[in-house]
């Protein structure tokens, strides 16, 4: 009995040992497809790698301006012999920022600490248009590099400006940093931020790269976060098309399975990932989604609705005043009369018919088809629509022939 008694442990030890030595221990970023949510850790990267990016205007004013006066209300030193001096800020402000389980409302934020601005100064020098980025955001411009103010560049190698900037977290400051681009566009200053975040995944031993940008490209903040696939396997993307484009709320389709992007959170590089097995009964305006219904006034005073459209396919694009020749590719593709194709044109302040079925989104009556297909006062996505209802296509106006040529025989075109 007593001998029973002594294997007894040793028996439960050896099975508990070899318990702990088949654990199986699981890399950081790697999931099966059994998981409902993934949490993934991602990098910030400098530039804008394959993504596609907008810049917005940077407004250089002079020192004495009411705005600079009343928001630059604390000593910024510039360096010595620099004529026609001014000062901009105002589009690269970068709080708040988001933590994990923290969100800075937008505007208290900039009215709680107007030092949270990293301000930049243009000028003459030796007759030279230049400018000058306060890299450190110590107001101190005179130990930054000063530099020529150049056409502005969409995939720059150089004049790429590092910048840091004290964020606060948990009661704590920390030092984060970015990348930023200065340039002419049509003679006057633009800007945008060259940043972006990369992140790796397995999911069932397969290998996935996920890209993360701003789409509000003169922000700091990833306020705006959407996530493109870089890389599946051993294929890597050279080229992100707009329906590539996920952001959040929307979809991303990872092997079989269609993953929400939940969230993203900026201050410790956090995307949120969640397996939806609905996806097909979604509805949005994204590739595979079910397009939102509608109904709409014309310029014509005539209503319709998603109903009133029979044809294979329905075209719903978007053009704008701000950019004219959009006006011009909107009448080449009505022009184009294209078999088993419907056309509905959006625009605001629309008042001239251009062809095809065409509304203005100012419209009161059209208030819903604009948060729905436009969203944006200038904008020239173009949804496809199959006769089931769903969006096989997403891509720019100004793409129209390319992308339709992969649903439709080019044969049916009329020009």
């Amino acid at each position: 009995m007593k001998i029973k008694h002594l294997l007894l442990p040793s028996i439960l030890l050896l099975l508990l040992l070899t318990s702990c030595q088949y654990e199986e221990i699981v890399p950081p970023g790697h999931f099966s497809s059994t998981q409902d949510t993934l949490v993934l850790s991602s990098t910030k990267v400098r530039g804008n790698g394959i993504f596609m990016i907008g810049a917005g205007s940077f407004s250089f004013r002079d020192t004495t301006d009411e705005v600079i006066q009343e928001w630059l209300d604390y000593p910024i030193q510039y360096p010595d012999g620099v004529d026609s001096l001014k000062v901009g800020f105002s589009l690269i402000t970068f709080s708040p920022f988001r933590y994990r389980g923290e969100a800075v409302d937008t505007f208290s934020g900039y009215n709680k600490d107007k030092s949270n601005t990293i301000v930049a100064m243009s000028g003459k020098l030796a007759g030279e248009e230049i400018y000058v980025f306060d890299q450190n955001n110590n107001q101190d411009l005179r130990d930054d590099s000063i530099r020529t103010l150049n056409e502005l560049q969409w995939k720059p190698t150089e004049n790429i400006i590092h910048c840091e900037y004290i964020v606060e977290k948990d009661g704590e400051e920390r030092i984060d940093t970015s990348w930023f681009h200065i340039g002419k566009l049509r003679g006057t200053p633009w800007s945008y931020t060259s940043q972006h975040m990369v992140s790796n995944l397995v999911i069932d031993d397969y290998a996935y790269q996920l890209g993360v940008v701003d789409d509000n490209s003169s922000s700091f903040d990833f306020v705006r976060p959407q996530v493109a696939i870089f890389a599946e396997g051993e294929v890597n993307r050279d080229t992100l098309l707009l329906r590539d484009y996920i952001s959040k709320d929307e979809y991303l389709k990872l092997g079989e399975f269609y993953y929400k992007f939940e969230d993203f959170y900026n201050g410790d590089g956090t995307i949120v990932l969640v397996r939806d097995p609905d996806f097909d009964k979604k509805v949005g305006v994204q590739i595979d989604a079910l397009a939102p219904d509608f109904e709409f006034v014309s310029l014509g005073l005539d209503t319709f609705s998603n109903n009133d459209f029979d044809k294979d396919f329905l075209l719903i694009c978007n053009f704008s005043g701000c950019t004219r020749r959009s006006y011009d590719v909107f009448e080449n593709l009505v022009a184009a009369d294209i078999n088993n194709l419907s056309i509905v044109g959006l625009e605001s302040g629309l008042s001239v018919d251009l062809g095809g079925v065409t509304l203005d989104v100012e419209d009161p009556f059209n208030e819903d088809m604009y948060k729905k297909y436009r969203n944006w006062y200038s904008s020239y996505d173009s949804y496809l629509i199959d006769k089931e209802g769903r969006i096989v296509d997403k891509f720019s106006i100004f793409d129209w022939e390319d992308h339709l040529k992969d649903f439709i025989d080019p044969a049916l075109f009329k020009n």
